[in-house]
């Protein structure tokens, strides 16, 4: 290559270098084809350990080795990952009926993801066949760590797991922010329980192990382990796949070493232990339905039913708890039926299903490490930040019709975070196509808010300035002593209130007591002076045990019935006569009507 030729490849390529602690890495400055997009500087493939093959494999990560006397070409993708029993497909299509159509796979062994995978995607899958078979045995590990689940669940679980290591910790932290989607440490699939039985049940798969042992331990652990890194990467995943693993469970996941993982992430989790863990700031994604690739793609479009539901959760609760397995199984009956439904649609079952399959292995794991992370017991400050993605992308929900599946599914927002929608180019080429103008801007939100927390660990940073003029800044105390002195002038103003109320209702019931004493002493005064007029009174009237006669209802001046002890009438009836023995005389006299009381 002449001096020309390399000039112009650094002008077409416009290679970058940054200084990092192993050596120089050298990128490449890329446009983005979409217009409002501005170029970035792209490293890939920096190695970041020892590939685990050979006498590293079932071993400790080892850093890679520095590189100080040439720079690090980063500007293109080293073999990544092993793919082992990749099926043969056929490119064969037939019609499956007069609406639909479908694809027949030839598999030379029993795959679920390609069953379940749409015409579009099967043909990027096939387009990269002949890329993948030529990769290296890099990913092992990650292959045997959950191998029918999409990655970044997997990942996202050992990303929470190496928040709270101390082996990241050589004296500053490794990374300073996380990003978990649709994953963590504390989900039940993410931790490997009882993995002794698993091991062995792979070596005796390989070969390296005898059948008829009374115990491994009876055995050299050394020379099982070598034996078994003697062998391809291609026999170990087969000695894998073999094994059975319980339904919702993993057999080789991380477990507790003591070094890399001290504890279990419960109590790394904690508020008493999980000082490293708060360290770190954290972004939480879900996925609208995160749990959708459990259910077959038969039963996402029709339904399920009711013994279908009965088999799936008591599987559930019999691999993930161990005590009241009936009232656990009741329960999530009770609570995830739609009682508004009565007639148990499958489709109204299966969204029943998909919401407890949810809610247990990733929804609820992530609410608990994210109030675990938040938890205010000590002090912290690292920032904890959570999303929800819903949007349902037209041209994907297409691929399945008549579902009735609402929301994202699981991986849905990946793409967007990328900023697939935003790029152009031949769609043949790529995995996720046929975006809007609706998921583009979405995407570009999305885009903004996480590199925003990339950054600075915030998502709203370095938003531009407003158009409008700015406002005069306001003085938070002065608006607080204003909000304080409003307060206290209503509180004053009631308590006036109803003291001059108490105050009237007070001087209202004084009056009326002193009416009513008044109009006593009164009555008391006309007794006395009818008692002072009753001393010529003879003695047969003056007794109290002896009623006193009323006037006789024969004589005509006075009306019968009237009492001369009345206080009304009582003096006009004795100044009819001068003395109380002559009432029953005639006379002249005037009668009581006459008389003015």
């Amino acid at each position: 290559m002449t001096y020309n030729d390399r000039v112009w490849l650094a002008i077409s390529y416009e290679v970058r270098s940054i200084n990092t602690a192993w050596g120089v890495v050298r990128g490449e400055l890329v446009h983005p084809d979409g217009a409002d997009l501005a170029p970035v500087t792209q490293f890939l493939g920096v190695p970041y350990g020892v590939a685990p093959s050979g006498q590293f494999r079932f071993n400790m990560a080892i850093s890679a080795a520095k590189w100080t006397h040439l720079p690090k070409e980063a500007r293109r993708l080293a073999p990544a990952c092993i793919q082992t029993q990749l099926p043969e497909l056929s490119e064969t299509r037939s019609r499956f009926d007069s609406v639909h159509h479908a694809i027949y796979f030839i598999l030379n062994h029993r795959s679920r993801a390609f069953k379940q995978m749409s015409a579009q995607r099967f043909d990027y899958v096939h387009r990269l066949l002949p890329k993948l078979k030529l990769q290296s045995e890099d990913c092992l590990y990650m292959n045997l760590f959950v191998p029918e689940r999409l990655g970044w669940g997997s990942g996202a679980s050992l990303v929470s797991l190496l928040m709270a290591s101390p082996l990241t910790q050589p004296g500053r932290r490794l990374f300073r922010r996380a990003i978990l989607l649709d994953g963590t440490a504390l989900a039940p699939w993410a931790m490997a329980h009882n993995p002794q039985q698993y091991f062995a049940q792979v070596a005796e798969n390989l070969g390296c192990l005898s059948k008829n042992r009374s115990s491994i331990y009876n055995d050299q652990v050394d020379t099982t382990l070598r034996c078994m890194q003697d062998h391809s990467a291609d026999n170990v995943t087969k000695a894998v796949h073999a094994i059975t693993i319980p339904t919702f469970l993993s057999g080789f996941a991380p477990i507790v070493d003591g070094q890399l993982i001290p504890n279990s992430p419960r109590i790394s989790f904690s508020s008493q232990y999980g000082s490293l863990f708060r360290e770190i700031d954290l972004l939480v994604g879900f996925s609208s339905n995160p749990a959708h690739y459990l259910l077959s793609n038969e039963d996402l479009k029709s339904g399920l039913s009711k013994e279908r539901r009965q088999k799936i959760f008591r599987t559930l609760v019999r691999n993930l708890y161990d005590y009241h397995r009936t009232e656990l199984l009741a329960a999530i009956i009770n609570e995830y039926t739609d009682w508004e439904n009565p007639r148990d649609h499958p489709k109204s079952i299966r969204n029943g299903v998909l919401a407890v399959l949810n809610d247990v292995l990733f929804t609820a794991p992530l609410i608990e490490t994210l109030r675990m992370h938040s938890a205010d017991e000590v002090r912290k400050e690292a920032s904890t930040f959570m999303f929800v993605f819903g949007h349902e992308t037209r041209s994907w929900m297409n691929e399945q019709p008549n579902s009735g599946l609402r929301g994202s599914l699981t991986g849905d927002h990946i793409p967007y975070i990328f900023g697939y929608p935003l790029a152009g180019g031949d769609s043949e080429e790529k995995l996720y196509a046929g975006f809007s103008a609706e998921d583009r801007g979405i995407s570009q939100v999305m885009m903004h808010y996480v590199a925003n927390f990339v950054k600075s660990g915030l998502l709203s940073c370095n938003l531009k300035p407003p158009t409008v003029t700015p406002s005069p800044p306001i003085d938070n105390s002065a608006v607080a002593t204003s909000q304080y002195s409003t307060m206290l002038s209503v509180t004053v103003a009631v308590g006036c209130g109803l003291l001059f109320l108490n105050i009237c209702v007070f001087f209202g019931l004084y009056r009326q007591c002193d009416k009513n004493k008044r109009s006593k002493k009164k009555l008391q005064l006309q007794y006395q002076t009818y008692a002072s007029n009753q001393a010529s009174v003879p003695e047969q009237y003056n007794t109290l045990n002896s009623p006193e006669p009323l006037l006789s209802a024969s004589h005509k001046a006075v009306r019968a019935g009237v009492s001369p002890s009345c206080p009304r009438h009582g003096r006009a009836v004795l100044s009819l006569h001068p003395s109380r023995g002559s009432l029953t005389s005639s006379g002249n006299a005037p009668t009581l009507e006459e008389i003015q009381v």
